[in-house]
């Protein structure tokens, strides 16, 4: 029975090393081996944020608000709710963005655009049936707005 040729040597044009483990090149040329561990320390770090008391009564708060989603409504459909967006992606602003964020519900799909947006720096916000978008430098400004025109809860 014939079998695969295994393919162990850089993919590198001439280069005789030996592949990495994640990748199809050796370290040299841009292989993955030591760049694993900082993904997956600072992937655990990211999940752990998700993970805490205070993120999921917040979550527990915005979907009980708004238990439809505000993407599908600018299209006027009736969607349920499942996922709660961080309307600026804390991950590149930094932790303190976490809680101090615009939160909107969204479904799955409307989550996956969004986030395919802010790939290209757009930040969608749904509201009020429109679709405003801002940059991440809006950031401070948006957040700051948004905390003065609602009400504090006595």
């Amino acid at each position: 029975m014939p079998t695969l040729p295994s393919n162990t040597k850089c993919a590198s044009l001439g280069c005789k090393e030996n592949r990495s483990r994640l990748s199809t090149f050796c370290i040299g040329h841009g292989g993955k081996d030591t760049y694993k561990a900082k993904v997956s320390k600072d992937r655990k770090q990211f999940n752990a944020m998700y993970d805490a008391a205070a993120w999921k009564r917040i979550r527990a708060a915005q979907l009980s608000r708004e238990p439809l989603c505000a993407g599908c409504a600018t299209q006027g459909r009736i969607v349920q709710a499942v996922q709660v967006d961080h309307l600026f992606s804390w991950n590149d602003i930094g932790k303190e963005a976490f809680y101090d964020n615009i939160f909107q519900s969204l479904c799955t799909s409307c989550h996956s655009h969004k986030t395919s947006l802010e790939h290209q720096g757009i930040y969608r916000h749904y509201i009020g049936g429109k679709a405003i978008d801002y940059a991440l430098t809006q950031w401070r400004t948006a957040t700051s707005a948004q905390t003065k025109s609602v009400p504090t809860p006595a």
